[in-house]
């Protein structure tokens, strides 16, 4: 008698990369790929300068740090205003608002290529997970750094 098991063809793993190419790229692929549309697009779209922003007409958000401490306060203060500045081509007043605003446009641009590359290409979806950890810890301390630096300077 033939035993069934070793006629049946081994069922396919999730992490398998015949069934990844089925599907597409991963969710944290898609996820990454539509954040970063998403801060792109919302960049160039927001009426900014270097006080206020505002996106369709609407005051965008008041830093509940920066309103008690001022702007050292917040590590993050003046970042949105200054990625949208640098998306709009106003480079040298972006970064002199927040540094960190050359990281996000960097990073999204990036994130953003490889996202689009990731629908095509299994090897593009792990060179953007790797770029996805070594980006959030870098950002992480880059924007520590120039928090740190603007208190003691």
């Amino acid at each position: 008698m033939i035993d069934s098991q070793t006629i049946s063809p081994p069922p396919i793993q999730a992490e398998s990369p015949q069934h990844s190419k089925l599907l597409g790229p991963s969710r944290g692929a898609l996820g990454a790929f539509l954040l970063s549309a998403v801060i792109l697009l919302v960049g160039l779209s927001v009426s900014v300068d270097v006080e206020h922003a505002s996106l369709f007409g609407v005051e965008g958000p008041v830093c509940f740090l920066g309103e008690l401490g001022g702007d050292l306060a917040c590590p993050s203060c003046g970042l949105t205003r200054s990625t949208s500045l640098i998306l709009q081509g106003e480079i040298s007043s972006g970064i002199a608002l927040n540094p960190n605003g050359l990281l996000v446009v960097l990073f999204a641009t990036v994130g953003f290529g490889l996202g689009a590359l990731s629908f095509l290409s299994a090897r593009a979806e792990g060179l953007l997970q790797r770029f996805s950890q070594r980006a959030g810890r870098l950002f992480m301390t880059a924007l520590l750094s120039v928090w740190l630096f603007r208190l003691f300077t």
